[in-house]
């Protein structure tokens, strides 16, 4: 019975690579917010951190099925920028920033429904695996300032820089998202991830050491991805079938 199932396993995966196209490529992506200000009697009561994230993925797959199947994986390499600010004197001046680098390894499946010339959309699932292990997070503040004229001049001793480097996370999720990819030539395709319109599950393991005290948090969520709630909006790509 082993003999019959390793056999049977030999003949998918050689049918499979014999109807297989290797693609190799690369994608990127941007995300970001600007942030929401409040006022009252026109002073500014508070403002709503801003952030910045880029993506840059390679990836190796196997075009299947005439095309309608893609299967493979990615190797992403992400960064996020968060800027919080502080309302002083009717303005809001930043005063917090955390950078973070992650990794992870992304398999992914995309399935075309509609093919029509040159042009396809599909849908794509995605199973993130990383954490920010890479390196760790850094925080920057500035001290007690009051214009923006006063934080030009101040030198370095006036400056704040903390780096917790026992802060690290772990990231697991299976993502959905629908997709585009147009036929450039009979082998290169640009394709557009819409990550803003998908849907996610994801959990989160994160750890941090502050004086000698580790303290850890799980956290798991899902849902439907709007924009604000996506750190990487969009990802665009270019990938070569051999």
């Amino acid at each position: 019975m082993k003999k019959l199932f390793v056999t049977m396993a030999a003949v998918l995966m050689g049918l499979v690579a014999a109807n297989a196209q290797l693609i190799v490529g690369g994608s990127f992506g941007l995300g970001g917010s600007a942030g929401t200000t409040t006022k009252a009697d026109g002073d500014i009561t508070g403002r709503t951190p801003s952030n910045f994230n880029f993506s840059f993925a390679p990836k190796v797959g196997y075009v299947l099925m005439d095309g309608k199947m893609e299967v493979g994986g990615m190797l992403v390499l992400d960064y996020t920028g968060t800027y919080t600010y502080k309302p002083v004197d009717k303005k809001a001046y930043k005063d917090y920033r955390e950078d973070e680098l992650s990794l992870s390894i992304n398999p992914y499946v995309r399935y075309y429904f509609l093919q029509k010339g040159c042009f396809n959309l599909g849908v794509q699932g995605m199973l993130g695996l990383g954490g920010n292990f890479l390196l760790p997070t850094h925080y920057y503040k500035v001290k007690d300032y009051r214009t923006s004229s006063e934080a030009k001049d101040m030198n370095s001793d006036a400056k704040d820089a903390v780096k917790d480097a026992e802060y690290s996370n772990f990231r697991y999720g299976l993502f959905v998202a629908p997709v585009m990819a147009f036929n450039l030539t009979n082998h290169f395709v640009m394709d557009i991830t819409l990550n803003a319109l998908g849907l996610y599950l994801a959990g989160e393991h994160t750890a941090q050491t502050v004086s000698d005290v580790k303290n850890t948090e799980d956290t798991f969520n899902g849902g439907l991805i709007v924009m604000n709630n996506s750190d990487t909006y969009f990802q665009l790509g270019f990938s070569y079938k051999f």
